[in-house]
């Protein structure tokens, strides 16, 4: 690929763009080299522009097993075994750079249970059960190695020899790319699962209890940024080597983690029929999950972001349960007409969500074993050579020290109607509130003023409370959630080969640092709080709220085949081909 600047007085003119005359430079010319030049895939544009379209063949494969044994040894006792395999991988072109970048990815997940089944008597039945599972996920970005020296200017002397693609993000649209953001990940998680459960039968009341212990050995290496990743505001200022920030791992990089935590908890329900036409359902749960801890050692924090001048090694957070692990449950059934025609139920209870290490696995840049920094209008193209302003220019990714675990309540009520003998319809509200979501945000920022009209800002006199970091990136505990939402439905159960359902929910889905993603990384910015001293001002419509959401699925048996009403004294094959 080739690329021709005109310049002239005015000006330099690019993709476009007129920019303020300046030099452009010439280490800058071969990055657009790395992106497919509009040639066998274009559609021409006026002003001298294109635009590339185009496909790239995308190969991939699965390989699924399962067995299963089933034993039973005695009039009181039954074995029950299952394994599982699932093998994928995929091959995938990127599509904005020349032929041979391409993004490798690949799964292993393995499971296997044990369940043994005794009967003590006709009321009391036990089940214990012990699991391994096994889940390996890899994912690494290929760059041919003819152009992996292109980019060398970009990361100090081979700075990172394994990634010398840096990220590039080049704002008006340019369509420049260079690495991903992450181009090399490795998660391998075991985990050893023992439960057990006794159910027992007395009267009007069924009651069930039990436990588990489950140990999570989570190892993985998540190399984001280790490539650098440098910002432009423009094609032009990218063409003229001005860069807007860059944000690097600086070595020693030590990225590989074996992270553990224990769960147990406990649990006892009770179904209990307290009239003929009344059934209470009676829970509760306890649940505990162990502050996490690294098999080396290799974790640490600032464990006040606002004072501390340095890293505190050995640990994470601490679990700070405001419940202490209870999770109360409560659920009803009545019927109250005599026909059994019509049904109300409702329930309220309480769940938690533990921390594991989707919450912290961006965490591991901690000092002597990464550190990572974030540089605003840096020099090129050695942005990294300055030692006095990356000194200045520390900006770590902390949780919380005192993780609140987050919880929710929720609640629930619904009618049901059986109008004939295949129609039924329903209605049903549910409400949910939770506190203490993630959120990010950067604490180390001075407290704003408000004036008259409520409007924030700050000052030019204004400091930082911490000068030891440039930044925090801060997961802390401050999001809140609720949602409420009201469902109409109607079901035709199967009947003379047609089965249809209908469904209408209206709901409304509020929250103050965005819902529906996992981990720090997302590419719309939710989970962020923008001003963490007026969360009320952060509330709003969550960005995963949907108003009206209508289904309507149908399902029809054809009349072809044995039993059918034509074609029906087929057999065989014909009647496999026929009639399904």
């Amino acid at each position: 690929p080739s690329m021709r600047f005109s310049l002239t007085s005015a000006g330099t003119k690019i993709a476009g763009q007129v920019s303020k005359t300046g030099r452009i430079d010439p280490a800058q010319v071969i990055v657009p080299g790395l992106n497919p030049c509009p040639s066998d895939y274009i559609e021409k544009l006026d002003g001298g522009l294109a635009r590339y379209v185009g496909t790239r063949k995308r190969n991939a494969g699965e390989d699924y097993g399962i067995v299963r044994i089933d034993q039973t040894y005695s009039d009181k006792d039954s074995l029950f075994g299952r394994f599982t395999m699932d093998r994928s991988d995929r091959t995938a072109p990127l599509l904005k750079r020349n032929t041979g970048y391409r993004d490798d990815e690949q799964g292993k997940y393995y499971y296997v249970s044990v369940q043994e089944t005794h009967i003590f008597s006709p009321t009391v039945l036990n089940n214990f059960r012990a699991g391994f599972s096994r889940n390996l996920m890899r994912e690494e970005e290929f760059i041919p190695s003819g152009n992996s020296s292109l980019m060398s200017c970009y990361n100090e002397a081979n700075l990172i020899k394994d990634h010398p693609l840096c990220n590039l993000s080049v704002g008006g649209g340019a369509g420049i790319t260079g690495s991903t953001l992450t181009p090399k990940f490795l998660y391998i998680g075991n985990t050893f699962d023992y439960t057990n459960s006794v159910n027992v039968s007395k009267g009007r009341h069924t009651l069930e209890f039990g436990g588990t212990v489950r140990r999570y050995q989570m190892n993985e290496s998540q190399d984001t940024w280790i490539s650098g990743d440098i910002s432009f505001a423009s094609y032009a200022n990218f063409l003229r080597g001005v860069a807007d920030e860059i944000i690097a791992i600086l070595p020693p990089i030590d990225l590989w983690r074996g992270y553990r935590q224990t769960y147990s908890s406990l649990y006892v329900q009770d179904d209990f029929q307290i009239l003929p036409n009344v059934t209470f359902n009676l829970g509760l749960r306890w649940e505990r999950m162990t502050d996490p801890s690294e098999v080396n050692g290799k974790i640490g924090t600032v464990r006040d972001v606002l004072k501390d001048k340095d890293y505190t090694l050995g640990r994470l957070f601490e679990v700070d349960d405001r419940l202490n692990g209870f999770q109360p449950r409560f659920g009803f059934a009545w019927t109250p007409l005599g026909n059994q025609r019509s049904v109300v139920r409702g329930g309220i209870g309480m769940f938690e969500e533990l921390p594991l290490s989707y919450h912290y696995s961006l965490t591991n840049y901690v000092p002597p074993f990464a550190r990572r920094v974030t540089l605003l209008n840096p020099p090129f193209p050695k942005p990294l050579q300055n030692a006095a302003a990356l000194a200045a220019s520390e900006e770590p990714i902390i949780n919380a020290y005192q993780w609140t675990t987050a919880y929710s309540m929720q609640w629930n009520l619904g009618v049901e109607h059986q109008l004939s003998e295949n129609m039924v319809i329903s209605a049903s509200y549910v409400g949910t509130i939770t506190r203490h979501l993630t959120g990010s945000y950067n604490p180390n920022v001075a407290v704003p003023q408000i004036d008259g009209t409520g409007r924030w800002y700050h000052t030019a006199a204004d400091k930082i409370p911490n000068p030891a970091f440039f930044a925090v990136r801060y997961q802390g505990l401050v999001g809140d959630a609720s949602y409420n939402g009201l469902t109409l439905s109607g079901e035709r159960r199967a009947s003379a080969g047609l089965q249809f359902r209908a469904s209408y929910t209206f709901s409304k889905n509020l929250d103050n640092v965005g819902l529906g993603t996992q981990g720090a990384e997302t590419a719309d910015n939710t989970r962020q709080s923008n001003n963490t001293y007026d969360l009320k001002g952060e509330k709003g419509l969550s960005n995963i709220h949907t108003s009206n959401q209508a289904v309507f699925t149908v399902n029809y048996e054809l009349p072809f085949g044995s039993g059918k009403t034509w074609a029906n004294n087929l057999t065989g094959v014909a009647n496999l081909l026929v009639g399904g």
